[in-house]
């Protein structure tokens, strides 16, 4: 797909973060639970903070907390992440024509801050024009950063909120 009229990163990245939008609303309530949810598990907030950065995937992290915290085993902990992710796996497949050209490194970069939000709106979008590579992943960019942007903010709040709420409100059952 080649289109003639000249690219517009910033133009497309703006419509990645306005077609998102939408998305942002459902993400605090699950991001706060998430950075919450370590701590009554008896993690600190950095313990959330970087768990939420090396896994940018909600259902994974909680699941790998709950895991954690019945001392499964790692192999148990790891099976259940992978299994969870599963998904992403066919996500990345039919995401491939739009960005199977990009450079491996952006390729990578791509799967990090691949989530169903963003999944959901470049497959609804991407058919729609006739974007050039740079311009496809300028607007999965602008979704996702976006996206990892809040969702860093509200497990770091949650995370923070929890050092403060007192144990016995017993927040955990929100998992």
């Amino acid at each position: 797909m080649h289109d003639h009229q000249p690219v517009n990163l910033r133009r497309c990245l703006l419509l990645g973060m306005q077609a998102i939008t939408p998305f942002l609303p459902g993400i605090i309530p699950f991001g706060l639970i998430a950075g919450l949810t370590p701590i009554t598990l008896g993690y600190s907030w950095i313990d959330a903070s970087l768990g939420s950065l090396f896994m940018f995937a909600g259902a994974s992290q909680l699941a790998a907390y709950q895991l954690l915290g019945q001392e499964s085993s790692i192999w148990v902990i790891l099976v259940t992440v992978m299994a969870i992710n599963l998904r992403y796996v066919l996500y990345s497949a039919s995401m491939a024509p739009y960005l199977s050209a990009a450079p491996r490194a952006t390729r990578l970069l791509a799967s990090y801050g691949l989530t169903d939000q963003i999944y959901a709106v470049c497959q609804r979008d991407y058919p729609l024009h006739t974007w050039q590579l740079s311009e496809r992943i300028a607007y999965y960019a602008g979704g996702t950063i976006l996206l990892w942007i809040l969702w860093q903010a509200c497990t770091l709040t949650g995370a923070l909120m929890g050092q403060i709420v007192p144990i016995y409100w017993s927040l955990d059952f929100m998992i």
